[in-house]
């Protein structure tokens, strides 16, 4: 969930605290990112949908546009270094905030449109790089080595 720019955010309790309209409905900045976008990105809630969108990352990961990325992502991947690679991960997500996310802060905006648009790959970049993490880590506990 570090990986996520306002898990990592205080200014109005990551986002809570920001209104803004999604679809015309007001929401808060924190659930829209968290939820909305997300589902509008991988479709309706459904297991086909979930693995489809999941399938779509793992072929970015291993043959698309992430693939280049997963070493820079993997630089800090040292299991007793848990805290400093908790800490390097978390301001690599938080600089979304400061160049996206919350520049400027969108209070009272319909994010549903142009907004989204520009989140989305975030989003799901930020999501392939958990995964990728939380996979060599898990590697590295139980294989001793990151598998990438």
């Amino acid at each position: 969930d570090v990986t996520q720019p306002l898990h990592d955010e205080a200014l109005d309790t990551g986002g809570n605290d920001i209104s803004i309209l999604w679809n015309g409905a007001t929401n808060n900045l924190h659930h829209v990112w968290d939820t909305e976008m997300i589902t509008k990105l991988a479709g309706s809630d459904t297991t086909a949908n979930l693995n489809a969108w999941t399938t779509t990352i793992v072929n970015q990961i291993k043959t698309g546009s992430y693939k280049s990325s997963v070493s820079s992502w993997l630089s800090c991947s040292d299991i007793t270094q848990a805290q400093t690679c908790a800490t390097a991960w978390a301001s690599d997500a938080n600089a979304f905030d400061c160049s996206y996310v919350l520049n400027p802060i969108p209070t009272g905006q319909e994010l549903s449109g142009a907004y989204y648009t520009g989140a989305a790959p975030i989003i799901q970049m930020q999501i392939a790089k958990g995964g990728v993490r939380l996979a060599a880590w898990l590697n590295k506990i139980f294989a001793g080595s990151t598998g990438f």
